[in-house]
């Protein structure tokens, strides 16, 4: 290829708006439908009457309550533990520069000064397969941090209702529970030190 061609292509290709921000769609984990649990109770033939005091009610109740029991307990301990990772601190990053993509630039501009907490358990830039927010076409994000969808906008509602209601109104999925924007590492600041 001749110099003069190889540098018009590289103009022309640095010339385009850089990858930045993406949304990922949530991974929706199919469930098996749940197994219906059958506690076997016994009754041998030639039981006493359950009115004269034998029979094997008293080892029903027991096994009903003892099931019962372990389901609270279960799930009282899967409460505790899913209100202390919500309460456990987070990541947070301030947009210091326009993020590439496909919204309008006065939208793109809008996210510049604003603070975002990242998702949950994310310390580090990641680089994630995601897709353009208005063409919906895959693409390998370069490494940024992500962002609940829902949240992100919220914040931005709050510094420029026009910007957040172009989110609503032209990309109303992004706020859908799951979704996440993805800011490129290069226009975000860390306001933490969880990473380091």
């Amino acid at each position: 290829m001749r110099p003069a061609l190889l540098t018009a292509v590289v103009l022309l290709v640095a010339s385009q708006p850089c990858w930045a921000q993406f949304v990922r769609p949530p991974i929706i984990i199919p469930r098996p439908p749940p197994v219906p649990v059958h506690i076997p109770v016994h009754i041998p033939t030639g039981a006493r009457p359950a009115a004269q005091g034998g029979g094997n009610h008293d080892a029903l109740w027991w096994a009903l309550g003892g099931g019962a029991g372990a389901l609270a307990v279960g799930g009282g301990a899967y409460a505790v533990y899913r209100l202390r990772r919500r309460a456990a601190p987070r990541a947070i990053v301030r947009i210091v520069a326009m993020p590439p993509g496909e919204a309008p630039e006065t939208v793109r501009q809008a996210w510049i000064g604003l603070e975002l907490p990242l998702i949950e358990d994310q310390t580090q830039t990641e680089y994630v397969v995601a897709q353009q927010v208005l063409s919906h076409q895959p693409v390998t994000a370069p490494a940024g941090y992500a962002v609940e969808g829902k949240t992100a906008v919220e914040i931005l509602e709050s510094a420029a209702p026009e910007a957040a209601a172009w989110w609503r109104q032209n990309a109303p999925e992004a706020l859908t529970p799951g979704y996440q924007l993805i800011f490129p590492a290069e226009v975000c600041d860390r306001m933490d030190d969880l990473g380091r």
